[in-house]
């Protein structure tokens, strides 16, 4: 039977890196984008039809999202693997952002994930085998970050996402997990820059939370991550180049008002 792993958001960053470590793998890989431009690049560098398929549409056209699960399933019948990858930021204090930018950040990191989700989860439930389902998230929506609330609340919500059907999916053997991943891409990229100039002029080092590695090296960490036999479900990892970490669940406890 075919590998099939289906990836949105996978024509850069870390989700273009997960296509190129799936497919040396031997996977046959399905990904999307909303830039053709992007997405013609890749299907250039990956020309075999047997191996991948490109869509090109707007990941917050619901119906558009369950038509390209709809197209993988007709060309290869499964999908074992699942990476909700895609993402955008708009940053600003949240003083200063403006609906517009709530709603856009939102749309893309949270509400997309719905319907493609959804359909793969479906799919899952009635088939054997390999059922994984895996939720970028991001330290951000663990901790906050100033100046990422629209951001932040996105990757937590897709935490709640996540638990909620790993406990819906365990009676069907679906795993289902959230990584918050660190590497140098074009969305982190800006933000590295604009520390390392303040820091310099600061003179104070630079924060090792930000030292980190490659998109490349956290695909192959996700990868070895999945292949994890006793992964479990519901958890949160947290990936930055070879190394992985797991977040403890929260602790409930007597709070005693002074």
């Amino acid at each position: 039977m075919t590998k099939v792993v289906l990836i949105t958001g996978g024509t850069r960053g870390i989700g273009r890196a997960l296509v190129d470590v799936y497919l040396r793998h031997g996977f046959a890989v399905a990904t999307c984008s909303s830039n053709p431009e992007n997405a013609r690049q890749l299907r250039e560098a990956y020309p075999d039809e047997e191996k991948m398929y490109v869509a090109t549409f707007d990941i917050q056209d619901g119906q558009a999202g369950r038509q390209f699960v709809k197209a993988v399933l007709d060309r290869w019948g499964t999908i074992q693997h699942y990476y909700f990858n895609s993402g955008i930021c708009q940053d600003k204090s949240f003083s200063k952002m403006t609906r517009k930018q709530w709603q856009a950040v939102i749309a893309v990191n949270l509400t997309a994930a719905f319907d493609i989700t959804q359909s793969v989860f479906e799919h899952m439930k009635s088939r054997e085998g390999v059922k994984q389902i895996f939720f970028m998230t991001s330290s951000s929506g663990i901790e906050g970050a100033f100046g990422q609330a629209n951001y932040a609340a996105s990757k937590a919500g897709l935490i709640g996402l996540s638990q909620t059907l790993a406990i819906e999916g365990a009676r069907y053997d679906i795993t289902v997990n959230a990584i918050a991943p660190a590497a140098l891409t074009d969305m982190t990229a800006p933000i590295i820059d604009r520390l390392t100039k303040t820091c310099r002029q600061e003179n104070r080092p630079f924060p090792s939370f930000w030292q980190i590695g490659t998109a490349e090296m956290a695909a192959e960490s996700l990868y070895r991550l999945s292949t994890v036999a006793s992964l479990g479900t519901g958890q949160v990892f947290a990936i930055n180049g070879e190394t992985i970490e797991r977040y403890q669940p929260a602790l409930k406890g007597i709070y005693d008002l002074p």
